[in-house]
């Protein structure tokens, strides 16, 4: 349970967020409730549900209506054989049925299983879509994101260059050495993260109010995370090895 309380124009406000998981350390469920006054009232709740080989594949959310939950959004995931994401297919509900979103996400990898290639198809009636590409060093860091962004008028054409310098943890004493090498990046990120540290660590990304988004055991030394369905702003990421503990923060745009 995660609860954060602070006081807005004097009045005491709270949001607390209860999660369920799965043997495999994976969310199936978060309930968030709001404090009214004084009193702890619900106000919406996201289900999960996850392959043979723990990947996610639906995302269900729902808000509370008086004294019941009513279907809102949901987010379906498909994967190609070696688990990476390819299509990511957003719908809204409309009382009766599913219908398609505004977004629908596209990907594509290299044979190091790395995206090279996305696209975002939007229907907002601001941005008609978005596709790029990434490129990487001799080290598989992304070290460039080139993007094009088209709207109804035209298209905007971006580049993002990423530069990395040495991780130096100041809340570390030099005696811990597993988590010196640990990096994550790109930092800002729009799809992906890559957690980079030692094999068997447990990486723990939490947004601003203390919700967990993402909890998962490395089953290497490097893990890739798609956040590009997560919403744009600030989150903690920890990673943890033993009694060792490493934090910093990620920006999601």
């Amino acid at each position: 349970m995660i609860i954060t309380i602070f006081r807005l124009d004097g009045v005491q406000c709270g949001l607390r967020c209860e999660l369920q998981y799965n043997d495999n350390g994976k969310h199936t469920e978060q309930v968030a409730y709001g404090f009214n006054v004084d009193t702890w009232e619900l106000i919406q709740k996201v289900e999960w549900q996850y392959d043979e080989n723990n990947n996610y594949t639906e995302e269900v959310v729902y808000d509370r209506n008086v004294d019941t939950w009513e279907l809102t959004q949901k987010t379906v995931a498909l994967y190609d054989d070696n688990n990476n994401r390819t299509e990511e297919i957003f719908y809204d509900w409309n009382g009766d049925t599913w219908e398609q979103g505004d977004m629908k996400s596209e990907y594509q990898y290299n044979e190091k299983n790395k995206v090279i290639y996305y696209f975002h198809q939007i229907w907002d009636g601001f941005i008609d879509y978005i596709e790029g590409e990434y490129q990487y060093d001799e080290n598989d860091f992304i070290i460039s994101d080139i993007r094009t962004v088209y709207f109804p008028y035209g298209s905007l054409p971006l580049t993002f260059q990423y530069y990395y310098s040495p991780l130096n943890p100041t809340n570390i004493s030099p005696n811990h050495s597993v988590l010196s090498n640990t990096a994550f990046f790109p930092n800002p990120a729009t799809d992906y993260i890559t957690v980079q540290g030692d094999a068997s660590s447990t990486v723990t990304v939490t947004n601003l109010l203390g919700g967990v988004v993402y909890k998962q055991t490395m089953p290497g030394k490097s893990e890739t995370i798609n956040v590009s369905s997560w919403a744009n702003g600030v989150y903690v990421i920890t990673v943890e090895t033993g009694g060792e503990k490493i934090m910093g923060k990620i920006v999601k745009r």
